[in-house]
Formats: C-alpha cells, structure tokens, sequence
C-alpha cells in the first residue's frame, strides 16, 4: 500500500523529479520517457548511482543518527529506528540486492556490537551473502545482485590500494560481468565518476530527498527541483552521446566471465611479486584482445533470424572483415492504450550490441510503411 501511494505521490511530480525520486525510493522507473537518460548513465559506466545500496544505507543512517542525537534519544532507540527504517525502505523498494546486501551488513554489524563478538569484514561479507540467499534463493540469478556482491568483494580484497588504484580494480574486477550482461564497456568509468559522483551525491541525492519530503506541503518547490535535475540530466546526455570511451565488445560466455573473473582476482590478491603479476596481465590482455577478435572478425558468416514478435528482423554478416546487412526490424506493438517500447530497442539494438555490432553497412526494409531506423 505505502509503495503504491509513493508511486501515486511521484506521478504529480515533473518528468526529471519524477525518475530520480522513483530511483532513489522505488529502485524503479517504469516510464520509457527517461530511457535515454537511463542509457546515458549505463553508457558512461555510472548506472550503480541509480541503483539503493551501500552508499543510501550509510546516509539514511548517518540521518536518522544526528536526529537522534539532536532530540537526545539513547543509542538504542537510534539504532531500533535505523532498523524499521531500513526494513521500510526494504519493501519500498522491492527487495532490490544492493539495499538489502547493504541493510543486512547494518543489521549484522549492530548484532555483533551487542553481543560483543569480533568478526571480519571477510566473514560479515560471507554471513551476509548467506542470509540473503535464504530469503532469495535464486538471489545470483540477477546481474545486479552479482554485480553488487562483486564490489564489495571487490572492495573487500583491495582496502589496502590507494583509491585510483582501487578504482581500476574494481572496474576491472566487474568488466567481464559488463560484458557478459551490457556487451559495451567505457573505458573513461573510472573518469566519469570522479567527475559525476561528487555531483550526484552532494546535489543530486540531498536536493531529491528534500523535495520529496516537501513536495506534498509545497508543490511550488519543483519549479527549483525541476531545471537543476532537467539540467544535470542534459549534461549527463550530451556527455554521453559523445561517446568518449565507450566500445561495443560484444557477449562474452560464461565460461569466459568465469576465466577472467578468477584471473582478475588472483592479479588482485596476489603479492607484489612482479613477475606473476605481469603475466597475469599478459593473460587478461590476451584474453581479452582474443575474444574481441573472435567476436568482430569471425571466420564463419552467419544469418540470424531475429525473434522481434511481430514481423521479421534478419541479420546477415560476413565472415572476417565483417559486413553486416539487416533486413526489416519488426514492428512495433500495441495492445490497449499503453505505450509500448518499440522492438528495434527492446530486441533488435540488444542482440546487434551482443554481436559487438555497432553500426550496419547496410538496412533494407520490406515495406515503404516501415518507420524504424538504425
């Protein structure tokens, strides 16, 4: 009932208010109007920003703590209240891995400091990790959940890097995750985010937060709201329609992720002992550049028919120096009054970005009532 009445309480806001406090309460944002912007943060490699996790556990704590210290309530009842809270937020936002990974952390670490029992990072990580898999089972099904697991392995394994050496880590660390899930990695991430993070979380959070608090006594307020996030929102698409960094890989199979996973790790975790460590590189640059060749320069051409529901979508590509031709790209469907998404997004664009393919040589339509273009 309360996630229903929030999402009624969003839809009167403005477009751009609308989609950060959907994201930042809900973990959601069904409408297609902020599908570019939605793309723009994956393309620049900041997508982890939208998503309610560690960084949105700590803060509602450090809120609800200097509250508690400022109507001098006992550590106690602070701590009683970041737990409802925490749990509220966990239904709001519809379990979403990154907040619960992130609550149960809270809820463990006040376990222990009652009961006074010393445990490590590493073994709170890996009790946490088990708890959540027997409220969720099929929990590493989800490539966020994975992806946000990872990180805090990944931060777990590398807390002794200097931050930039860390930064690289961790995008190293989740690259073959990215690739197998998104097929495109930019290689500026680590950039973007020191020039987008402290943006976000020193304007964009705190501002989203406040509106939504305010929203309801004082409309008036987005007409503050609304041209900062319209304008941080544009600046975020224009960077992003540049391209800068940003390579279309391709799939990468599982077996593939499993191998450069462990070896990423092990080139993480190792000792400095110069010599494994370089031929640890060697190995993931030589994997890496292998499977981009396997990928881009195929010895084999092939024709795939692609399942777009309605109509035909074929691709044709060539083998080695690859060309690659489309013939139509299906239509678009539309059942009732809803808006749909049309398949040349949903379906066709994933699977050509699948076959680390970024542009066509050549589209050819069935039809002259045909509207969709590549």
């Amino acid at each position: 009932m309360l996630r229903k009445f929030l999402m009624n309480y969003f839809e009167k806001m403005p477009q751009y208010t609308r989609f950060f406090a959907s994201e930042m309460v809900l973990a959601q944002n069904p409408s297609t109007d902020n599908k570019v912007l939605l793309n723009s943060y994956r393309d620049l490699g900041i997508i982890h920003l939208l998503s309610i996790s560690g960084l949105h556990v700590s803060l509602y704590v450090l809120g609800i703590t200097w509250l508690g210290t400022v109507i001098k309530r006992t550590e106690e009842e602070v701590t009683i209240l970041c737990v409802t809270f925490l749990v509220i937020e966990i239904l709001l936002s519809n379990f979403q891995a990154g907040f619960v990974r992130a609550s149960l952390s809270y809820f463990w670490g006040v376990f222990f400091k009652r009961k006074k029992i010393m445990v490590s990072s590493g073994d709170k990580l890996g009790i946490v990790v088990l708890t959540h898999l027997l409220f969720n089972p099929l929990l590493f099904l989800s490539s966020g959940a994975i992806l946000s697991y990872l990180l805090v392995f990944g931060l777990e394994i590398s807390k002794d890097f200097k931050k930039i050496r860390q930064n690289f880590a961790l995008n190293l660390l989740i690259t073959p995750i990215l690739l197998h899930n998104f097929y495109r990695i930019n290689f500026l991430t680590v950039i973007y985010n020191f020039l987008i993070v402290p943006i976000f979380n020193f304007i964009l959070l705190p501002l989203t937060f406040i509106v939504i608090f305010l929203f309801w006594c004082l409309p008036a307020i987005v007409m503050l709201s609304e041209p900062i996030f319209k304008g941080l929102a544009d600046l975020t698409n224009f960077i992003a329609d540049k391209q800068l960094g940003l390579v279309t890989f391709g799939q990468i199979n599982w077996l593939q992720t499993i191998f450069l996973l462990v070896v990423t790790v092990f080139l993480i975790i190792l000792p400095k002992h110069k010599i494994q460590k370089l031929k640890l590189r060697s190995i993931i640059v030589g994997a890496y550049v292998s499977i981009f060749c396997l990928i881009h320069f195929p010895l084999k051409g092939q024709i795939s028919f692609i399942d777009v529901g309605q109509g035909d979508s074929i691709l044709i590509t060539t083998p080695l120096h690859r060309k690659t031709y489309l013939i139509d790209t299906g239509g678009k469907l539309n059942f009732g009054k809803k808006k749909s998404e049309p398949q040349l997004n949903r379906i066709t664009i994933p699977f050509l970005y699948a076959q680390g393919i970024d542009h066509l040589d050549g589209v050819f339509f069935k039809s002259s009532g045909c509207r969709s273009y590549w």
